[in-house]
């Protein structure tokens, strides 16, 4: 098709429509759409309009003044046919899985083609139908052959002939469709992305705040042996009393066992047996759920402090990520009952923590030093 200069010319709706589509009736297919694919919806209508078909949208077929649920209404029960433009907009879009419901479940015989664009698949009411994919990642020759055979089918569907459809289809493709589609693709890509981050925001998010709540437990207790054992049983934080009472380190980053730690501490603790068989009967019985909270004592002999008497505490620490049952880990304080060289464990731990504490200090911060040391 030539204009009078003899370039090529886009074709034009039908003068009857004046641009816009007539009244939804019974044959009409229906545009669904949402979002981003607002002008693929627009130039896919445009071209149905060109091959004879009158398609619903919303924003051309509804005039001003008209009550929308109503057109919206009139027009679902009207069509036989559907479009569904999924996007990742669509995806969410309860109206868009409602109107693709209500055409296909008409009583009459119905067809829904759903279009994925920049999407891998439909939503649940959408995964039973064949759709046709649209992906950034297709060669312009395979995007180009898609379209045309979905829109082909559509056509067939509504029971008129596609006389001259090819000729129609590549002008309008290489003057609009084509970059109507590479927009679409272009917005779902965006919007996919966007989502991506928030999803990876949320969940750092929530790993802080679990983080958080271990730190913040772990420093609530100045004095005594404290860590951190997540749901795997692996250490993975202990505070400067626990590298000191049990010389538990964990600081290069590298979980350590919890089976490997009490190993290491099993000839110091005086009740190792008593110990071991409760924790076999609250930790691994079958079918039953860890408790919160688990309390027993300890009696522990060390080569600098003489003997120790202790009360192991265990505190769940509940998934606030997946919010699953089982817990995200356990905050196992050795709570201090009694030392017998006090005055020997509390000179030590003060040592340590003054180590710990001066890489942070700014040279010459000599007040804060004298401070602790005193």
């Amino acid at each position: 098709m030539t204009s009078d200069d003899g370039t090529a010319a886009v074709p034009t709706p039908p003068e009857e429509h004046d641009g816009r589509a007539p009244a939804a009736a019974p044959g009409d297919v229906f545009l669904s759409w949402s979002g981003s694919a607002r002008g693929l919806a627009e130039a896919l209508a445009t071209f149905l309009r060109m091959v004879g078909v009158a398609p619903f949208l919303s924003q051309v077929s509804i005039k001003a003044g008209k009550r929308w649920e109503d057109e919206l209404d009139k027009a679902l029960a009207g069509c036989d046919h559907a479009m569904i433009l999924v996007t990742p907009d669509a995806v969410r879009s309860p109206w868009v899985m409602w109107e693709a419901g209500a055409i296909h479940n008409q009583p009459r015989p119905t067809r829904v083609f759903p279009v994925l664009v920049g999407v891998s698949e439909g939503p649940d009411p959408l995964k039973r139908l064949q759709a046709v994919s649209l992906q950034a990642d297709l060669t312009p020759a395979e995007l180009k052959r898609r379209v045309c055979e979905m829109a082909r089918e559509v056509v067939r569907a509504v029971g008129r002939p596609p006389d001259g459809f090819q000729d129609v289809f590549d002008l309008y493709w290489d003057n609009v469709l084509k970059q109507a589609v590479h927009d679409a693709l272009r917005e779902a890509r965006r919007t996919r992305t966007t989502e991506q981050l928030s999803i990876a925001l949320s969940d750092a998010e929530a790993n802080v705040r679990q983080l958080a709540e271990q730190m913040r437990i772990l420093t609530a207790t100045q004095d005594d042996p404290c860590y951190f054992m997540d749901a795997t049983y692996n250490i993975t934080l202990a505070n400067i009393a626990a590298y000191l009472m049990f010389d538990l380190e964990v600081s290069d980053g590298r979980p350590r066992p919890i089976h490997k730690f009490i190993a290491s501490i099993k000839p110091q603790l005086v009740n190792f047996d008593e110990m071991l068989e409760n924790f076999n009967a609250k930790f691994n019985s079958k079918g039953q759920a860890p408790p919160r909270v688990d309390s027993e004592p300890a009696l522990f002999r060390h080569d600098d402090f003489g003997e120790v008497r202790m009360n192991k505490i265990g505190i769940a620490v509940p998934d606030r990520i997946s919010n699953r049952r089982h817990p995200a880990g356990w905050v196992v304080t050795w709570n201090l009952i009694s030392v017998e060289r006090r005055d020997r464990y509390d000179e030590m731990l003060r040592k340590l923590v003054k180590a710990h504490m001066k890489p942070f200090w700014q040279n010459g911060a000599t007040e804060a030093e004298d401070a602790l040391a005193g």
